[in-house]
């Protein structure tokens, strides 16, 4: 697959992962969010996955989810 540079030559980042289950992505993910909630500072969900490269979570129709 070939990727497209941005207009300003870049190349974009690839999309994140979705990870397979719901234990997965949480193990994954904790880590990166305990330590930033420790710092006291502000900050959204998005910031942090992107920043960290965190997948997204599982998709929640195949588990049973709305």
């Amino acid at each position: 697959m070939t990727v497209q540079p941005a207009l300003d030559g870049t190349i974009p980042n690839p999309p994140r992962q979705r990870a397979d289950d719901y234990e997965t992505w949480l193990a994954t993910v904790w880590p990166a969010f305990t330590t930033v909630a420790a710092t006291g500072r502000t900050f959204t969900t998005y910031e942090i996955a992107e920043a960290h490269r965190l997948p997204d979570p599982p998709n929640p129709k195949p588990t049973g989810g709305a």
